[in-house]
């Protein structure tokens, strides 16, 4: 849809560079100090004929002739390669757009429209999945020595937090290496690019090319790119994931106190209250607003001491430990 649009353009724009040269070579042979502004009008137009010839991904070749003076030649590429391609329909389907390559055509823009609604869903789908598969390893790992080692407390609950970003950040870290020897980034140019990229954030300043004015000889970046964005959306997923499940949990807790809380706030204002009209004391009370009390009290303990004793880790033992339930449907059709 996109490829023959990209080749016309790209094959105009070509030809219009060609001919704002001789334009403006022409200028320059009939160049007077009168006429600068007519000459500064002819640049112009040949730098924006040029910057219109590399945007449509146009190479320029210049030739040197026998007689010492030179030449351009213009070689129209397609811009829409098939690893450039897969390129683009990852990151539309992981959602994270950088905006260096859009469909332009109305039908393309349609397809891509429809592409996005049906593909997005078992994106995230897939991700997910490869998320619980990534979880499932850590079976195999020495989490639970680590864990007995480590002093019960605040301790553990620190230790498994920075061990989880230690893990997201490592991820990064290797595909910062990576980007630095395929693109000659700066390491922290590709670390950004990395977690740009693995956080769906996709601002588009920094994308892999290894191509020169998109003639790309030597994809491997683009291949390895779009592996590490699957990959790395599914670590990121799953870190998430720990995140999510101890936020929520300690929600949940904070939710069911405070209601209890709210439900005992006005029998125990009347409690006080008569307390310190007749001098009572708290043996006075209604027995059973002190069994709720005491039950609040406990139920106070317990969660101050399940937050010290909750271990993200723990978290990812049990999505580790979960079991896949595939079911298979059969159907039979009575044509």
């Amino acid at each position: 849809m996109e490829q023959d649009l990209a080749l016309q353009v790209a094959r105009q724009t070509g030809d219009l560079l060609l001919q704002e040269r001789l334009n403006f070579i022409k200028l320059i042979e009939n160049s007077t100090p009168d006429n600068w502004t007519v000459f500064a009008k002819g640049l112009a137009q040949y730098e924006a004929a040029l910057v219109a010839a590399a945007d449509a991904g146009v190479q320029v070749l210049l030739q040197v002739q026998e007689d010492g003076s030179t030449a351009i030649t213009t070689v129209s590429e397609d811009p829409w390669t098939y690893e450039l391609s897969v390129f683009f329909a990852a990151t539309v389907l992981t959602t994270i757009g950088y905006g260096d390559v859009a469909p332009v055509t109305v039908w393309g823009r349609v397809f891509c429209i429809g592409f996005a609604l049906l593909g997005i869903p078992l994106s995230l789908s897939f991700i997910a999945a490869t998320g619980d598969l990534l979880a499932s390893f850590a079976a195999y790992l020495p989490i639970k020595s680590i864990s007995a080692a480590i002093p019960k407390g605040k301790r553990r609950t620190l230790v498994a937090g920075l061990g989880t970003v230690s893990l997201l950040l490592g991820f990064i870290a290797v595909g910062g290496v990576m980007f630095h020897l395929l693109e000659d980034w700066q390491f922290l140019d590709a670390f950004y690019f990395c977690f740009i990229t693995t956080t769906t954030i996709g601002f588009g300043d920094f994308v892999p090319s290894n191509y020169e004015m998109l003639n790309i000889e030597s994809p491997d970046s683009l291949r390895y790119c779009t592996a590490y964005i699957m990959l790395g959306l599914a670590i990121t997923s799953t870190v998430i994931e720990l995140v999510r499940r101890q936020y929520a949990e300690s929600w949940a807790r904070m939710q069911e106190l405070s209601s209890r809380l709210h439900g005992l706030s006005s029998p125990l204002a009347v409690a006080l209250r008569r307390m310190a009209l007749t001098g009572a004391t708290e043996m006075d009370l209604d027995p059973e607003l002190m069994r709720q009390l005491r039950d609040m009290n406990r139920a106070l303990a317990e969660a101050d001491h399940r937050d010290v004793e909750d271990d993200p880790w723990d978290e990812l033992l049990i999505m580790a430990e979960k079991k896949k339930r595939i079911t298979f449907v059969m159907y039979e059709s009575a044509l």
